[in-house]
């Protein structure tokens, strides 16, 4: 168990990393794949931001507006990382597909926040608890969240993984395999903390998983931009 000010530290200390990968993107966002990843680190930082906020608040209607509106960002991730993953293996003839997908889904997701009032699609019975000291905001999901955002979101990134396989057939650069290797263990270490969260098995205090894991899979990440020349 941590202290609640210690868990906020930990989070803004994730988002700054985020920034900073970002930054460093930035630097070569000729390219399609960087723009792309560009995108989804714009995601990741609408999430964490927004996931703050929601910690932040004192009181259940604007933990509730800050929960609703970071599934803009956590519904998007898994589309713009695919068409990422895309751009690097070079099919970029797939991109489009992905796009157009992404556009609807969003817009969708849009639909089911605005009218859950009505239709309850997205959360029911949502209360204020306290968890160790941390005010959260508890809720039971409703049928798009299950029947929905959970398969499309483990399963474009599993489908990434299944095209990052694929591509270390073809290349014989030990270098690049190294780059695809280290891509795949970033996208199952936090499909394993996404899925521990989502059966109720927290690292602390009922935090997402994966912003605990943040910073250390960012520091995967930079450490292969620098060693391994990832995406160059």
């Amino acid at each position: 168990r941590l202290p609640y000010p210690l868990i906020i530290c930990w989070l803004v200390v994730s988002i700054v990393c985020l920034i900073l990968i970002t930054l460093f993107f930035t630097r070569k966002r000729n390219k399609q794949v960087i723009q792309y990843m560009i995108v989804f680190m714009a995601t990741l930082i609408w999430w964490q931001v927004t996931y703050v906020l929601e910690l932040l608040s004192a009181d259940l209607a604007n933990k509730l507006f800050w929960c609703d509106i970071q599934f803009f960002g956590l519904f998007s991730m898994p589309f713009v990382w695919l068409m990422a993953i895309l751009a690097y293996c070079n099919r970029e003839k797939a991109i489009s597909i992905v796009r157009t997908a992404w556009m609807i889904f969003l817009g969708f997701t849009v639909l089911v926040i605005l009218t859950n009032d009505v239709f309850h699609l997205f959360h029911v019975n949502p209360s204020m608890v306290i968890e160790d000291g941390i005010a959260i905001v508890d809720f039971d999901y409703g049928r798009w969240f299950y029947m929905v955002f959970l398969p499309t979101t483990f399963g474009l990134f599993l489908a990434s993984v299944v095209i990052l396989i694929n591509q270390t057939k073809k290349v014989t650069e030990q270098l690049y395999k190294k780059q695809i290797y280290t891509l795949i263990a970033v996208v199952i270490l936090n499909l394993i903390a996404s899925t521990f969260y989502n059966l109720g098995i927290y690292i602390v205090n009922g935090i997402e998983n994966i912003s605990i894991t943040l910073p250390v899979t960012s520091l995967i990440v930079f450490i292969a931009l620098r060693r391994l020349k990832l995406f160059n």
